[in-house]
């Protein structure tokens, strides 16, 4: 677990006050976190679309999961692992950031709210945040009254933009986990939409908390996995739709695969990590080409980067 040995700030208010003398410029114009439902939007403004064709970098923050490293004693560990990764994102400045789910630990427990919107703040206004929800966030079972709870906080479950001639469709995975019938399939179709949209792109993301598959499309289901009869449903879909990556969290460890030339990763947690896992944060990149790659990093390897 290093980056969680190293920890020495004692709670959420210090990480706070590290993003702040680190970056006070960026931290006085930080953006307002939305909070009026939407099926799709993001925390800050959008990305600002350039010419196709362009190279550009985003990052994945999965599983910052604020609370966990002390069982829901205090939120303070996990918080200070995200705030040096928020700091290092706003010196490196990506063309945007999105949050794969497990934003906190326990979604009743209001400290751990209030910390992950006030560390989510104070990234950089310029750089765009998407966010999605994790099992953490919703709660057990994803039932109707659950999931209108996480969209009246953070304002949506999925969202779905075009960055430089590039798709990105975020989903709600747990209603997929969960088998909430009536959520998913309307999302359902609003995802075969998306799709369809997106068919002239030159590469197309689907983003969500859980991974379809970690190892093999075929391996047995599990708590980190959805069904085999979603996996095949949902593959047959992308793969006729044209999708290049499908991109998820939750593990808290890193995981990659591919099925009909679709990529399946997993990436590692922000906070704390499980498994071989380690605390870190993937960069992504996107070449002129329309071609994918990243790279997982610790938090330490991270905070070393001098360009994205």
């Amino acid at each position: 677990m290093n980056g969680i040995r190293k920890i020495t700030i004692s709670g959420c208010a210090i990480a706070v006050a590290l993003l702040f003398l680190s970056s006070f410029s960026s931290c006085c114009s930080t953006r307002k976190v939305t909070t009026q439902p939407a099926p799709s939007g993001n925390v800050g403004e959008a990305p600002v679309e350039l010419p196709k064709g362009k190279a550009f970098s985003f990052v994945q923050l999965a599983d910052p999961q604020l609370g966990f490293i002390s069982d829901n004693a205090d939120q303070s560990a996990d918080s200070a692992l995200l705030a040096r990764a928020i700091i290092k994102i706003n010196s490196l400045r990506p063309d945007f950031v999105v949050f794969t789910g497990d934003h906190v630990n326990a979604s009743t427990k209001a400290a751990q709210l209030e910390c992950f919107k006030t560390l989510l703040g104070r990234i950089d206004r310029r750089v765009t945040c998407w966010l999605l929800p994790g099992n953490h966030d919703i709660g057990g079972g994803s039932t109707d009254a659950k999931v209108d709870r996480y969209i009246a906080r953070y304002g949506y479950d999925r969202f779905s933009f075009t960055h430089k001639g590039c798709s990105f469709i975020g989903i709600n995975t747990c209603i997929i986990k969960d088998a909430n019938q009536a959520r998913e399939q309307e999302q359902w179709e609003w995802l075969e939409s998306e799709l369809a949209k997106a068919s002239d792109s030159r590469c197309t993301f689907v983003l969500g908390h859980h991974s379809f598959f970690l190892n093999s499309f075929t391996e047995a289901t599990s708590y980190s996995n959805q069904l085999p009869e979603v996996r095949e449903k949902y593959w047959n879909l992308f793969s006729s739709n044209g999708v290049d990556c499908v991109i998820a969290g939750h593990l808290h460890d890193n995981k990659f695969s591919r099925h009909q030339g679709i990529d399946m990763v997993t990436v590692g947690p922000v906070g704390r990590p499980l498994g071989k896992g380690y605390s870190g944060v993937a960069v992504w990149k996107v070449s002129e080409d329309g071609s994918h790659s990243y790279k997982y990093y610790s938090i330490e390897e991270f905070e070393r980067l001098e360009t994205l």
